[in-house]
C-alpha cells in the first residue's frame, strides 16, 4: 500500500475542512461532519484499489492481509474473534463493497466496525 498516498488524501480532506470551516465560521468538528457527509460516493474496496492495495475474492488466504489494509484507511474491524472464517469473510465482503462517503479516516476520523453481536451461526 502507499501509504504517502493514504497521507495525502488526509491531508486534502483536511484542507477541505479547513477551507468549510473558514468560509462558513464553524468549528473544525462541525465542518468535518459536512464534508465527510457530503464527500463523493465510493467503496472501501476503491479506496483500497486507490491505495494501491488489490485482490479479486475475499478468501482465507487474504482477509487478514484485507483487514489490515482497511486499517490503514481508518476502517478498523474489531472483536471477530469468534466468527467461523466463513461467517467473517461474508460480512467483510459487505463492508469492502458497501458504498460509502469517501473518508481517509485520520487523526480525528475513524471508523470502528465491531463484530460482536454478529451471530457465530
Amino acid at each position: 500500500m502507499d501509504v504517502n498516498y493514504i497521507k495525502r488524501k488526509r491531508e486534502e480532506r483536511d484542507s477541505r475542512i479547513q477551507t468549510y470551516a473558514n468560509a462558513k465560521d464553524v468549528t473544525y468538528p462541525v465542518a468535518a461532519i459536512w464534508v465527510d457527509g457530503n464527500a463523493r460516493i465510493t467503496t472501501n474496496r476503491k479506496m483500497l484499489n486507490e491505495a494501491g492495495f488489490w485482490f479479486d475474492d475475499i478468501t482465507k488466504d487474504n482477509y487478514q492481509e484485507i483487514i489490515s489494509a482497511m486499517d490503514q484507511i481508518g476502517v478498523t474491524l474489531m472483536d471477530y474473534e469468534h466468527l467461523p472464517e466463513e461467517k467473517l469473510i461474508d460480512i467483510l465482503g459487505t463492508i469492502v463493497d458497501e458504498e460509502i462517503p469517501e473518508c481517509w479516516g485520520g487523526p480525528d476520523m475513524r471508523e470502528y466496525v465491531s463484530m460482536k453481536g454478529k451471530s457465530n451461526v
